[in-house]
């Protein structure tokens, strides 16, 4: 007389290999997914983090005229933010430090990305660039400097003033119209009203009808 099965079975080998084959194919398909998947985060994470330096950046030049010699300066300036991490704002989100050049008007940052080497195609890198800004304030200084210049023309025949010297700074020994115009208060006596936001003289010609001009604008 036969036995009675009772339904159950454990797995045949056979099936035991397939099962192991199965997970071993999903396994290496999910692994380099899921590092892809955390490179794409880092790099987002990086990227943003890049802009929120910038930023501090340009905020940095615009209350000093020039960007910092180093990254840490922001720091201690007071113009990293709780945007950035205040420990880790150096570092990409592969804890590597940022690379940091300055020249003129243009900083530059750069992460080597995934590879941790810098000049390949996974690179992030951001140009800073302050050229905007100092072409505003130029534009605004010119326009300050204009206003003092007819103020002086308006005062120069009645006050009996000396036509202003046909050069903007000192020539030799000769004081420049810039320090004819502070003499009579009709402009403060600033860096910022010698030379442009490039560090170049403003170029005049004379009274009366010259007014001053950027060789930058």
């Amino acid at each position: 007389m036969e036995a009675k099965s009772n339904g159950a079975r454990g797995f045949t080998l056979i099936e035991v290999i397939v099962v192991v084959a199965v997970i071993a194919i999903v396994a290496s398909i999910a692994v380099p997914l899921a590092a892809v998947m955390e490179d794409r985060a880092r790099l987002q994470a990086t990227r943003e983090e890049l802009g929120h330096l910038s930023d501090a950046l340009l905020s940095y030049w615009e209350d000093r005229g020039a960007f910092p010699d180093s990254l840490p300066q922001l720091e201690s300036a007071g113009y990293v933010s709780g945007q950035t991490d205040p420990e880790g704002y150096r570092r990409d989100a592969w804890h590597r430090d940022y690379t940091y050049a300055r020249a003129g008007l243009s900083a530059t940052l750069a992460s080597s990305g995934p590879d941790f080497s810098f000049g390949t195609a996974d690179d992030v890198d951001l140009v800073v660039t302050a050229a905007a800004v100092a072409r505003e304030e130029t534009r605004d200084e010119v326009a300050t400097i204009h206003v003092a210049l007819r103020n002086y023309e308006t005062q120069r025949v009645p006050a009996l003033l000396p036509d202003l010297p046909p050069h903007w700074d000192v020539q030799g020994v000769t004081p420049g119209a810039f320090a004819e115009l502070v003499s009579e208060g009709l402009l403060p006596n600033e860096i910022r009203f010698l030379t442009d936001a490039w560090g170049s003289t403003y170029v005049y010609g004379g009274t009366p009808a010259d007014y001053v001009t950027s060789p930058n604008l």
